[in-house]
């Protein structure tokens, strides 16, 4: 084998072994009325700054305990785990919030969204269901 076909092969091997990263999928429950065109819309959701959807149903965030999903997520919302909790930690000690109960799983997070009034998560994609509305896709 010469150089240039071991070359070909190590990349190859690479891009295959490299991890697949899908889009992350903003859900909520069906009668949250909400539109999002942005990623700094999410963020004002997820950070407690958004608390009543359109239709004046209270938002109630869920997020997931940790993982790929949540990294990616964090990092599309322009932040790291320690400032959300600063942020939830404070509107729950001020009175002006309550910070997100944490999921173990993304299965976990549809039953949770689909079941709460009110309900916005955050899921890959590909594992939304038929249970929970798609109010955003990060790309």
């Amino acid at each position: 084998m010469n150089l240039k076909n071991m070359l070909l092969a190590v990349i190859a091997t690479l891009l295959l072994a490299a991890p697949s990263y899908s889009q992350i999928a903003v859900i909520a429950n069906k009668n949250v009325d909400l539109v999002l065109n942005t990623n700094t819309q999410a963020s004002d959701i997820f950070t407690l700054e958004v608390q009543m959807s359109k239709n004046n149903v209270p938002i109630v965030v869920f997020n997931l305990k940790s993982g790929e999903v949540q990294d990616k997520f964090y990092a599309a919302l322009n932040k790291t785990s320690t400032e959300l909790k600063k942020i939830w930690m404070k509107a729950q000690l001020s009175g002006q919030g309550k910070a997100p109960e944490s999921l173990d799983s993304e299965s976990a997070m549809i039953a949770k969204v689909a079941s709460t009034p009110g309900a916005v998560g955050y899921v890959s994609e590909s594992n939304v269901t038929a249970d929970v509305k798609v109010l955003f896709v990060i790309k």
